[in-house]
């Protein structure tokens, strides 16, 4: 009655099937339940707590059985259900719902694909294929538990849903005169629709307090989900933890986007670089093996001002998609439309809906002109030596420049400037080297016979 594989199946039996399969599945060192629409994270000491249970019921269903056909004075003992018997069936239980490691959600388990898992959006009453929906065509298909995905929208998809007017409203309030603004954002809530990053951008919204970048995050988080959306900082990003909480979401959104001067800048520019470029990344959990997997999770950086982030190749800024907020609503606050706009979401689902299908046909993100000058602003904070190039610098095959002359301009620079920490030679060249990859060394002779060296490619203007 006791053996570990029989109440592992039994708890199967009563609290793990539908129709199309199982709902429990043991993948990566954890526990996921199937909810009705998507999977959720079960905490190991509640799944023990529910076999507890279904274990202690069995045992007590055995024990009248065993009484019925016991003498009176010979009646039965209810055997007990103990720490070790529940870790026993947890380990069979395991072994019957178990994914291998390597599967990538969202994924379909059965192996028949009904659409690309990546191009589908999973709703409460259905899935949604987002191709065959912009093409007319038949596009939806009633949840399942063969479909493994942690992400889904918390409400209907509904094709009759009027259009956002409050929505359409407030951007046109925070945005009178930038429609370019606008269809980026509309795009961007496209995005964020699918597993779907193969744009590798990064969302930097930039205004004034009160100027509707709080009441945006929200609309996006009523939209794709809270459980969907991790909510880390940029210093977390470079802590042994700090890529565990984006394991599973979509979305990843940076409130007031700063660092300290105790942050490890350079690593959380490597993070950012690395997510936003698809690389697979070795993930620390706590108390748990390492996970090594690529995080699907989009950067939104909301901030009053523009984050320093230092990265001296400029990869980093061209990642950037940045929307200029200029309009502050401060003092005159409608706190109430936030409730109206998510009262909008099945409308609004359709407004993005649109901007994947301009999306994926134009095939990139447009930035608005009215972000530019900021962007390059970015590109300066981010790498001080590329402003300097730019600046004072000219780059063409046949330039050269003895070493000394050229650092020497970079601290007169600086100190013009306001820079008090112009760095050494050495970092200077590395930082060069990275802004201008074609870079050359020569090591020529002077009339006097002495060698001198020299940076080939560059000189100053």
């Amino acid at each position: 009655p006791d053996d570990p594989p029989r109440l592992a199946r039994l708890f199967i039996g009563q609290r793990c099937q539908h129709a199309d399969g199982l709902t429990l599945r043991f993948w990566r060192e954890e526990w996921h339940r199937w909810d009705g629409s998507a999977y959720r994270i079960i905490p190991e000491k509640e799944l023990r707590a529910e076999l507890t249970a279904s274990a202690k019921a069995e045992m007590d269903r055995v024990n009248l059985i065993a009484q019925k056909k016991a003498e009176e004075d010979k009646l039965p003992t209810v055997r007990k259900v103990t720490g070790r018997m529940i870790s026993d069936v947890a380990h069979a239980l395991a072994s019957l719902t178990v994914l291998p490691a390597r599967t990538e959600a969202p994924a379909w388990l059965d192996g028949h694909e009904l659409f690309p898992a990546v191009e589908i959006l999973a709703c409460r009453n259905g899935l949604i294929h987002l191709p065959s929906l912009v093409a007319g065509e038949n596009h939806f298909t009633l949840p399942t538990p063969r479909f493994f995905s942690a992400n889904c929208l918390d409400f209907d998809f509904n094709m009759q849903s009027p259009a956002p007017a409050a929505w359409l409203a407030f951007l046109a309030e925070v945005w009178p005169d930038d429609p370019q603004s606008i269809g980026t954002l509309q795009d961007w809530f496209g995005y964020l629709l699918t597993p779907d990053t193969r744009q590798q951008k990064i969302l930097l919204l930039v205004g004034p307090k009160r100027s509707g970048k709080g009441t945006i995050s929200r609309v996006i988080r009523g939209l794709i989900g809270a459980d969907n959306i991790a909510g880390p900082t940029l210093s977390s990003l470079g802590t042994n933890f700090g890529l565990w909480p984006l394991l599973g979401k979509t979305v990843a959104m940076i409130q007031d986007a700063r660092l300290s001067g105790r942050t490890d800048a350079a690593a959380v520019a490597e993070r950012l670089l690395s997510i936003s470029g698809e690389d697979a990344l070795t993930i620390d959990r706590k108390n748990l093996s390492p996970v090594t997997a690529r995080l699907m999770a989009r950067f939104m950086l909301l901030s009053n001002e523009l984050p320093k982030l230092n990265d001296s190749s400029g990869a980093l800024p061209g990642r950037m998609i940045l929307l200029r907020m200029t309009r502050s609503w401060f003092g005159k606050e409608d706190t109430a439309l936030t409730d109206r706009l998510l009262a909008e979401l099945p409308g609004i689902l359709l407004w993005a809906i649109e901007g994947w299908r301009r999306l994926r046909e134009r095939g990139h993100f447009v930035q608005p002109d009215a972000g530019k000058e900021l962007v390059d602003d970015l590109a300066d904070l981010a790498s001080p030596v590329g402003a300097f190039v730019r600046d004072l610098c000219k780059v063409a095959p046949g330039c050269h420049i003895e070493r000394s002359a050229l650092f020497d301009a970079w601290k007169r620079w600086c100190e013009g400037q306001g820079r008090e920490h112009p760095g050494d030679s050495a970092t200077f060249g590395r930082n060069l080297r990275a802004v201008v990859p074609a870079l050359g060394d020569a090591q020529p002779r002077t009339d006097a016979g002495e060698r001198i060296r020299v940076y080939e490619g560059i000189c100053l203007k």
